[in-house]
């Protein structure tokens, strides 16, 4: 609840600790209610029988919104600590705002999880409830003093957006049907050609088969998916070379290819060391 001199002014309805589901007036009346993508962003606002919608930036501050009719009704401008530069529509407040946390127009502090940001000094005003095991040697500093590639709705560590999509990702391809399977198939393919193989004709061999087989087994779609997100997952969490991760979807291709042409592996039309360029796409033939 917001409060203003002993009087309620706001009333809040939380579906968790970081999601605000909707905001009333002090008597519980005109009610605004939000929604949010899988990322925790903030996307919409229902008011009084309109519907608004928000655009966001990376960490997931609302810097436009517009009507049913896609026209801007409101444009907010922050600095990279969320101070409040320009707001074009003052007459509709939002409530939501810098890295989707609920801004107090009382204080100006931003309500997120356990804690209240302070975005005139770029700090917490209170120590982190779990110490450095939130990640910063200072417990009141926001984010390692990134805040344009990171936010912290919890109010206990920093997070990226890309974390967050990673793992909202990893969740979606793991419910695939035969996910299991393809990572069993994976691991026997390296068992009989992972050691001592790396971006040479082993390394281009193993998957390729790893793609047939899953394509004999699970369907082209399934195993261009698995493959696909496996190749994401080295790129994104573990720093591989967007060379090889191109060489590896190419030779990925001709397994698909030869299961569906019924016929083995052609190794002469696989790619058997990464290419320089990094403007490849491994579905031409390079």
């Amino acid at each position: 609840m917001l409060f203003s001199q002993g009087k309620v002014l706001e009333k809040y309805l939380w579906q968790d600790l970081t999601t605000l589901v909707a905001v009333t007036d002090g008597e519980g009346l005109h009610p605004k209610v939000f929604t949010y993508n899988e990322e925790g962003d903030p996307v919409s606002m229902t008011f009084e029988g309109r519907t608004f919608l928000f655009a966001t930036n990376q960490v997931g501050t609302i810097f436009m919104v517009a009507d049913e009719r896609g026209y801007d009704v409101k444009r907010i401008i922050y600095d990279s600590f969320g101070n409040v530069l320009l707001d074009s529509g003052i007459s509709l407040e939002v409530c939501l705002g810098f890295a989707a946390g609920l801004t107090d127009k009382e204080t100006g502090l931003v309500h997120f999880g356990y804690r209240e940001y302070c975005p005139t000094i770029g700090r917490f005003i209170t120590p982190d409830p779990i110490g450095l095991a939130g990640g910063d040697v200072d417990v009141y500093g926001y984010c390692l003093d990134d805040p344009i590639n990171f936010h912290d709705r919890t109010g206990l560590a920093g997070k990226s957006e890309n974390e967050e999509k990673e793992s909202y990702s990893d969740k979606i391809i793991k419910k695939i049907p035969g996910f299991k399977r393809a990572t069993e198939i994976a691991i026997e393919e390296v068992k009989k050609r992972g050691k001592g193989n790396h971006n040479n004709e082993g390394d281009a061999m193993r998957h390729a088969e790893w793609s047939r087989r899953m394509t004999n087994e699970l369907g082209s779609a399934r195993a261009w998916a698995f493959g696909v997100a496996h190749e994401i997952e080295g790129l994104v969490k573990k720093g591989q070379p967007w060379g090889e991760a191109m060489m590896d979807l190419k030779n990925n291709a001709e397994g698909r290819a030869a299961s569906s042409e019924k016929r083995p592996v052609d190794r002469s039309k696989l790619q058997k060391k990464p290419k320089n360029e990094v403007d490849v796409n491994p579905y031409n033939d390079m």
